[in-house]
């Protein structure tokens, strides 16, 4: 049974959700989800709670968390990360997450917020700005990472402050939207040529 205090300088994360799904079960090209089925039992042959630090924890293709703080709890079937702190995409992340390995068959469930980021950090151009909090709930499951993404299902919300676009004209919005409101009338070509700057 593990217990105590872990303090790590890098963490993969993907690493150590591999202890349930398998070796090599989140190995990809990055071109495409994993297609490797997840193992029918877990590596890990130990069960326990640390408190786990990590200076940079890696998420492989979609970033790093820095200064990472958590719970983690492991068993040979399922991993959970409770009470997760640390600073994601420039703001601060928090929420929990657990995955179960049941035979080969993942199922995964979570809940996380994310306050005070910029959304240039999720835009492919990096062309959009403000501070957005977003939070939700998540869950999925399947026999690969690839099968189990057409499963996700969840809900949430999302709050952005002074959000700017570039190309876009925020005077103009006003005149589409009382347009769009307004009995048989549909905004017509020159209002949303007017949204572009």
């Amino acid at each position: 049974i593990l217990k105590g205090t872990a303090t790590v300088d890098q963490l993969d994360l993907a690493w150590l959700a591999e202890w349930v799904l398998g070796q090599g079960a989140l190995s990809s090209d990055g071109k495409a989800w994993p297609v490797t089925e997840f193992a029918k039992t877990g590596l890990a042959k130990m069960r326990g709670e640390v408190a786990l630090n990590a200076r940079v924890a890696r998420m492989r293709s979609v970033g790093e968390i820095l200064d990472l703080r958590t719970n983690l709890a492991i068993s040979p079937d399922s991993l959970g990360l409770r009470n997760v702190s640390g600073a994601f995409l420039g703001g601060s992340l928090a929420g929990s997450i657990d995955v179960t390995n049941n035979a080969g068959t993942a199922l995964v469930n979570g809940d996380v917020s994310l306050r005070g980021f910029s959304p240039e950090k999720l835009v492919v151009q990096g062309n959009a700005y403000g501070i957005a909090d977003i939070s939700g709930s998540l869950s999925a499951s399947g026999t690969s990472a690839s099968a189990m993404f057409p499963s996700l299902t969840g809900s949430g919300t999302a709050n952005v402050k002074k959000l700017t676009i570039a190309g876009i004209n925020p005077d103009a919005f006003g005149d589409v939207i009382e347009a769009g409101g307004a009995d048989e009338k549909v905004p017509d070509s020159a209002m949303v040529e007017g949204l572009v700057k």
